[in-house]
């Protein structure tokens, strides 16, 4: 896992760092969906700043 959620009080800060993938975009996301906070948030950043490597895959 190379990333992490920072709960603010009105959105999330979804960082990525390091070797990331979009596949770990979709697992931050669900992360975020399944908490309880989800429904009150007002926003949602995605920072890949700290990405060394960013990946995007075909999935069949």
């Amino acid at each position: 896992m190379s990333y992490e959620l920072i709960w603010e009080q009105q959105g999330v800060l979804k960082r990525f760092y390091g070797r990331s993938s979009v596949l770990e975009v979709f697992h931050a996301n669900v992360e975020g969906e399944r908490d309880e906070r989800f429904d009150s948030l007002r926003y949602a950043i995605n920072d890949l700043l700290d990405c060394t490597e960013f990946t995007i895959e075909r999935v069949s």
